[in-house]
């Protein structure tokens, strides 16, 4: 029953009369009221206990969705321990003078389809851009002597749904796409772990969050599918034991670690704006001071268009341009993720420095890509196909008039 603090003692006396069975005569004559009063008196009762009964319903329906969510993720996981496969690993000692890269991972979208005329992304080309970005990660620090790589998961690895555009061009549901997801980035991690030591780093994005809601507090941010997938991501990843990679807690908003003379700060990107150097250089002075550790450079995201400078760097995204940035925001977009590598000050003269490349990953036509999981990617996993069938934006026919 839901509390009436304007309740008047007569009123009360009417409902516990009515619990007990009285009739409306009855307590009407006993109490000294009509039996209007009792009867209007009941009938608040009956529509107070339809509210509770109602939040009751909302409530199960609520722990059976979130039930059935966990159930599916079960199910799809139990799929892929049956899957992984056993590669190489680098091994031996780490030289710790050699120059460490530092593979800066955001807005992935995996679950988006998009078809316009500049951009095709699904799961199928997802995997394609990851292995491409792997290759050339490994084509760049091959050369350099890297022996270490830090990835960074900068957030948004997942597509939100929580917009209706967002749910019409989804490649297939949430449980099914944060395992997915998660199977995607291990063939990544597992690729680069043939040739390097790797650390992990992971913050949440904005399009990642579970809720309608953006939350800036570590409880909040954290209820997110970034957090999920990297959970989930260290949960398969730690099955086989490997001292050569670790995993470290993921963090909300933000993360800063330092590679030799370099501390970085990782944010999403949806805190600053990158491009205006005054407040670049202002955060940069302000988590310092917060933080007691003097920033150097910081890495963001969110944007979906690369930038490389001397002390911030912004990744793109691994989907591209899609109809909203292209119709909508007016706004060109490439796919593409930034590596950067940091060069030790005490090695010798002359090679202290940090450099930044962007990886260009638009094309990937000659690309073999990760596999797909079948029984994960042939029930409900749509592909850009299906999202060219309802695009908004389908390739203009060429109309000759004279």
């Amino acid at each position: 029953m839901i509390p009436n603090k304007r309740m008047t003692n007569t009123n009360q006396d009417i409902r516990a009369m009515i619990l007990e069975g009285g009739s409306l005569r009855g307590i009407a004559t006993e109490l000294g009221v009509t039996e209007w009063s009792v009867r209007r008196e009941k009938q608040a009762m009956m529509d107070e206990g339809r509210i509770d009964r109602g939040a009751d319903r909302k409530a199960m329906r609520a722990e059976t969705a979130l039930a059935k969510l966990q159930e599916g993720v079960l199910d799809a996981l139990k799929i892929l321990g049956k899957k992984l496969p056993k590669g190489k690993r680098r091994s031996g000692r780490l030289a710790t003078e050699k120059p460490v890269a530092v593979l800066h991972v955001s807005d992935l979208h995996l679950n988006e389809l998009i078809s316009t005329p500049s951009n095709t992304f699904d799961f199928e080309v997802a995997s394609k851009r990851l292995q491409l970005m792997a290759m050339k990660a490994r084509a760049y620090c091959k050369p350099m002597g890297v022996e270490k790589i830090v990835v960074a998961f900068g957030g948004d690895l997942m597509n939100s749904d929580r917009r209706i555009d967002e749910i019409t061009n989804a490649a297939t549901n949430r449980s099914r796409a944060m395992v997915l997801s998660a199977w995607l980035l291990q063939q990544m991690l597992m690729d680069l772990r043939q040739y390097f030591f790797i650390d992990c780093f992971a913050i949440t994005g904005n399009e990642g969050r579970a809720k309608q809601e953006l939350s800036f507090a570590d409880p909040g941010v954290t209820d997110s599918y970034d957090a999920s997938i990297y959970y989930m991501l260290q949960h398969m990843m730690e099955q086989t034991p490997d001292k050569g990679l670790r995993f470290h807690e993921l963090q909300g908003n933000e993360a800063i670690f330092q590679v030799h003379q370099e501390t970085f700060l990782m944010l999403h990107g949806h805190q600053v704006n990158m491009a205006d150097q005054r407040k670049v250089q202002a955060i940069m002075g302000k988590k310092s001071a917060m933080n007691g550790t003097r920033i150097t450079h910081i890495l963001a995201g969110h944007i979906h268009s690369a930038l490389v400078s001397d002390y911030a760097s912004r990744s793109s995204s691994l989907s591209g341009g899609n109809t909203y940035s292209e119709e909508a925001l007016g706004f060109c977009s490439k796919a593409s993720q930034n590596l950067h590598i940091v060069f030790n000050q005490t090695a010798r003269a002359g090679t202290a420095g940090l450099d930044g490349i962007k990886l260009d990953l638009q094309n990937v036509d000659h690309v073999e890509g990760y596999p797909i999981v079948e029984i994960l990617a042939q029930h409900h996993a749509r592909g850009s196909d299906k999202a060219a069938q309802a695009a908004i934006n389908q390739p203009r026919r060429l109309v000759v008039v004279i």
